[in-house]
């Protein structure tokens, strides 16, 4: 019997192959593809330029596409998997965080700045990026992004310095677990079925 993804993870199947690509593309130098410079586009021709122009100087790796990877693996899983694929996530991204980080600030209670393993990196960072609180900096030529939390009422926050050359690595670790609950998800419904 074959199984056919449920529409929840067919989105999170679509999600991983989408970010996959856009990282491969620029990964193999696309934008200095001949493909590239002679593609059809379907905007106008003033647009296209446009388009190539900031392309051309902020590549795919750009802020903006780092941010719409992020939701993808952060914000769009929690909502269409639940609580279960987080906690299996959780712990390993946290421990990756810990590695990468460059400078931590949090007055969370039951969170201290001087015992990171005590910090909920994982839910502070999907909060700031489904609140789109983050700022780029640079900072002695290193290019960096803050992650900002804070609660409902503003007493209590939270940030995370990132050198944004370590974000791929972040999202390579959540592409690979998410791609793996999703893989067992599916087969213990065709084992469960198989057994039934």
């Amino acid at each position: 019997m074959n199984f056919t993804p449920t529409d929840e993870e067919s989105m999170t199947y679509l999600t991983i192959a989408n970010i996959t690509l856009l990282t491969s593309l620029y990964t193999n130098g696309f934008l200095n593809s001949d493909y590239y410079r002679n593609m059809r586009w379907r905007q106008s021709l003033e647009n296209v330029s446009i388009i190539k122009n900031i392309l051309e100087q902020r590549g795919l790796d750009n802020p903006s596409m780092m941010l719409m990877q992020m939701y993808g693996l952060f914000v769009l899983p929690k909502e269409l998997l639940g609580a279960e694929y987080e906690g299996l996530c959780k712990n390993g991204f946290d421990t990756l965080i810990i590695q990468k980080q460059k400078g931590v600030q949090t007055t969370y209670q039951n969170e201290d700045s001087n015992n990171l393993q005590s910090i909920n990196f994982y839910r502070h960072i999907r909060n700031a990026i489904s609140h789109a609180r983050y700022d780029y900096y640079t900072l002695d030529g290193a290019a960096y992004v803050r992650f900002k939390d804070s609660s409902s009422n503003n007493t209590q926050q939270f940030s995370v310095d990132i050198l944004t050359e370590d974000i791929s690595d972040l999202c390579d670790y959540l592409c690979n677990t998410l791609m793996e609950f999703v893989n067992n998800r599916i087969l213990r419904r065709q084992t469960n079925c198989q057994e039934n």
